[in-house]
């Protein structure tokens, strides 16, 4: 938004152009919001401007802060907290990277120049993760102890 008016114009970087994949279930629900909208389109005699997913009366594109208005009063009906739209992307990378989804590839997905950035927005979710890196660590240990790695560690000149 500049001086009320929606601007539109290229990605920050060239990691900002991208595509991801998706699921099937969202393509599906994608495919049938596609199909409603144009069904509304040639009920109303109104031609959709600039191919956008989500759109107000004739095809124009919503303004971000009914959007995010929306979204909100969503979000308190369904007694979920109340955040933005933007709040969902931090959450899914979050999810994501929880989940121990490569940064990198979360890096990717988010449109980040670098995992760097991610992992300076998105590390918080990882303090739990010490344990279980900890953990890792000393069944590795054990097992070498036993026998049960494939080579000797010590062997590799370190």
């Amino acid at each position: 938004m500049a001086a009320g008016h929606v601007v539109e114009g290229p990605v920050k970087t060239s990691a900002g152009a991208r595509t991801v994949s998706l699921d099937p279930a969202t393509v599906a629900a994608l495919k049938d919001w596609r199909r409603a909208q144009l069904a509304e389109f040639v009920r109303l005699g109104a031609r959709p401007a600039g191919g956008y997913v989500f759109t107000g009366e004739g095809g124009l594109p919503l303004w971000p802060q009914w959007i995010t208005g929306r979204f909100r009063d969503l979000c308190d009906a369904a007694g979920l907290p109340r955040i933005g739209p933007h709040g969902l992307r931090h959450t899914a990378a979050s999810w994501l990277i929880g989940a121990g989804v490569s940064p990198k590839l979360v890096a990717q997905r988010m449109g980040h120049a670098s995992s760097s950035i991610t992992l300076g927005l998105y590390s918080h979710v990882l303090p739990g993760h010490d344990r279980a890196a900890a953990d890792v660590f000393a069944a590795a240990l054990s097992s070498q102890s036993q026998g049960q790695c494939d080579q000797d560690v010590t062997s590799q000149g370190t």
